[in-house]
């Protein structure tokens, strides 16, 4: 009667029935559905980072505070500094053993930090010559 290794209880009722005390991470009358487990319950985000469930509550992404950035928000976030300059949006990048950034440039605007332009790339202004 009990599934997934359940164990029947019987009851001290009239008439007699049974109830089933099911394992761990299943739950039914019969223990026959298995509990989702939440993969935020480990708490996988690290540096006070929140763990946001997916819609399928099956996947989860790690929402990082301002200075920490990496997929459990393991890694200091090179962009904290805002290092792009002339509006340029900073990008967090990381592997196994290094973090670094890379700025997308807007506008007129080039060069590893976005400080180069492009209407003047001379810096300053052009005079006669």
């Amino acid at each position: 009667m009990c599934q997934n290794a359940g164990t029947c209880v019987p009851s001290n009722t009239d008439p007699s029935a049974s109830f089933c005390l099911c394992e761990e991470g299943y739950t039914g009358r019969f223990c026959e559905k298995q509990i989702e487990a939440n993969p935020c319950a480990s708490n996988p985000c690290q540096t006070r980072g929140y763990c946001a469930l997916s819609s399928s509550n099956q996947t989860y992404t790690c929402v990082c505070q301002e200075n920490f950035t990496g997929e459990q928000c393991e890694r200091s976030n090179p962009c904290a500094s805002s290092p792009c300059l002339n509006q340029g949006l900073c990008q967090a990048k990381w592997n196994r053993t290094d973090t670094w950034f890379t700025c997308q440039c807007t506008g007129a605007f080039t060069g590893s930090r976005c400080e180069t332009s492009l209407l003047n790339p001379c810096g300053g202004l052009c005079m006669n010559g």
